[in-house]
């Protein structure tokens, strides 16, 4: 699939649709930028440990009744999945999960008892749907939210810039709709009539979070500027409500509309790269960090290891000496570290940046080709329909097609023919482009639908069956929420009129 996505930079000119240079520019724009801003602070805060601290904080407060515990394992999950990529947060909250499990099957009932299961199937499913929508809540959440920020800017050059700000305002609410809709669902059909009071430890997560010690001076800092990071992508531009306007910060500078979140979030990073941490000894008290060694330092520390058993002290008092030597004297041999290192940020899935060069790259060739307007022609036929009737047919067409395919590439390839169809139909593009790009992220059906489906799926504790029913049920009700929100909170706070031709729609790029 990665590999597909060079054939636009080598096909596009060869055809004559666009020149090469045309095309790489789509490989690396302020869309791209501003999704490798937003995973790189997810590996800051995932080599940090903090995503962890968070979570089991939020689960110390919900006590050990299943439909609450459950509740805050999805809301820790939902949140975690709005800036760290959804197969993360899953891969991450499922230990927390399995440990539950396993205190279930260890009270003397058994590991194969309904109740066991019951939990496991809800606190599983339950995962893996809360990852999936908490990546539709905010811009940076998963890939289809950035391919839709971008094509939007390609097909429709004069439409208004879609934030971070924006985006939050109806994807939360959207998003939030469809994680308590999940976690209905799942009280209902599995949770109703168990008892856990007494079978797990009520202190089981207030006591893994006491052992992770306390706060350490990087998981402030990084805390600190991730929470800055959050309200400079907030308040970058004006936030007009009925009666007041926010004037956005943005608007100190000269030029404020050469500045966009990816600025915002690159210079995150670049401080992220530059701030001091402890130094590579100290660091390795530091709650959930993981010293990697290249092979060289690990050839060197072996050789080392090698050296001291020839030479090995014969009194315990000589031991004791040369072990006291060793552990106070290293720490002025290693090097610093900053809160994030070259070797953390290039664990970043780079796969998933080409991908969306290649879909940019091909999006802006469905335009400049005319293929765009052709299928705008083609679909003229569907002006019978009312636009909610449209609106609804796309949406489980395109819920029930990224079962089957990566969510990155549907987006990239139907956002602009709904464009296409927005223009046929002259209806406002968001009215369709927006419910396509969240129904992208509702996958609920099968294991090879997302990567958190797969990652809950492959602990063996849920049967493909059940993930199938609540999967079925889900897929039609999240068509009826994103349905709905066409016409409420997305034209509410993007201040469009959901059934009018805006004037920006009129000049479509050519």
């Amino acid at each position: 699939l990665v590999v597909t996505a060079f054939l636009p930079i080598i096909l596009f000119p060869l055809f004559g649709i666009l020149s090469s240079a045309t095309v790489t520019a789509q490989y690396a724009n302020n869309t791209i930028f501003l999704f490798i801003s937003g995973f790189l602070m997810a590996l800051t805060l995932q080599r940090w440990n903090l995503h962890r601290r968070f979570s089991l904080k939020i689960l110390s407060w919900c006590g050990v009744n299943p439909g609450i515990l459950v509740l805050g394992i999805m809301g820790a999950t939902f949140i975690l999945s709005m800036f760290v990529s959804n197969t993360a947060t899953s891969l991450m909250m499922v230990p927390n999960a399995l440990s539950i499990c396993k205190a279930l099957e260890e009270s003397g009932t058994g590991s194969n008892t309904r109740e066991s299961r019951r939990f496991s199937t809800a606190v599983m499913l339950g995962i893996a749907y809360s990852a999936n929508v908490g990546g539709m809540a905010s811009l940076i959440g998963t890939p289809p939210n950035l391919v839709f920020q971008k094509q939007l800017a390609a097909i429709f050059p004069d439409a208004p810039e879609m934030t971070f700000a924006v985006w939050l305002g109806f994807g939360f609410p959207i998003a939030f709709i469809m994680l308590l809709v999940i976690w209905g669902y799942l009280t209902f059909t599995y949770l109703r009539g168990l008892d856990m009071a007494s079978r797990v430890d009520p202190e089981i997560f207030k006591t893994q979070y006491t052992n992770l010690g306390p706060w350490s001076y990087e998981q402030i800092a990084v805390t600190v500027l991730f929470t800055l990071e959050a309200f400079l992508w907030i308040f970058r531009k004006d936030l007009e409500f009925d009666a007041v306007t926010i004037e956005g910060w943005a608007n100190i500078f000269s030029e404020p509309k050469h500045i966009a979140d990816a600025t915002v979030g690159m210079t995150i990073a670049v401080i992220l790269f530059i701030a001091p941490g402890r130094s590579a000894y100290m660091a390795e008290d530091a709650p959930g960090y993981e010293k990697e060694e290249t092979e060289e330092e690990k050839a060197k520390a072996t050789k080392k290891e090698e050296v001291a058993d020839d030479n090995a002290p014969a009194s315990n008092e000589q031991g004791s000496q040369s072990s006291n030597h060793h552990h106070h004297h290293p720490r002025h041999h290693h090097p610093m570290t900053t809160l994030l290192d070259w070797r953390t940020a290039n664990t970043m899935p780079y796969n998933i940046v080409f991908l969306f060069g290649g879909g940019f790259a091909l999006a802006k060739g469905f335009v400049d080709s005319g293929l765009s307007a052709y299928l705008g022609e083609e679909l003229k036929g569907l002006d019978s329909l009312s636009t909610a009737g449209i609106v609804f047919i796309v949406i489980t067409l395109i819920i029930w097609l990224t079962e089957l395919t990566s969510n990155t590439a549907t987006s990239n390839i139907m956002i602009p023919i709904t464009a296409s169809l927005a223009i046929a139909l002259e209806t406002n593009p968001y009215t369709i482009m927006i419910p396509v790009t969240l129904a992208c992220s509702c996958a609920f059906a099968l294991p090879i639908a997302t990567p958190p489906n797969m990652v809950v799926f492959s602990t063996g504790r849920l049967p493909l069956q059940e993930m199938k029913k609540a999967g079925l049920v889900l897929n039609i009700i999240s068509s009826v929420v994103i349905l709905g929100s066409a016409f409420t909170f997305i034209p509410w706070v993007t201040g469009e009129d959901a059934d009018g031709f805006p004037d920006w729609a009129f000049t479509p790029s050519t």
